[in-house]
């Protein structure tokens, strides 16, 4: 093999490992993304339960009343 076609070599190498480089980086970007919606997802939902939960207390506290109020 000529000093030419390792240097080829060697550049190739080079920017492969580049890319992938690049590639990781990238991919670590939307995991961290991916866990930040994921957090917000669970945070909206727990909300969301609660709200339903309220309702339905304050659903049950008002009928009672408004029954005993005709």
């Amino acid at each position: 093999m000529s000093d030419e076609e390792i240097k080829a070599l060697q550049d190739k190498l080079a920017e492969t490992e580049s890319k992938l480089e690049e590639s990781v980086k990238h991919s670590r970007e939307w995991e961290s993304r991916a866990k930040a919606n994921k957090a917000k997802a669970d945070e909206l939902e727990q909300l969301k339960a609660e709200r339903e939960a309220t309702a339905k207390e304050l659903e049950e506290r008002i009928i009672p009343a408004s029954a005993g109020q005709t």
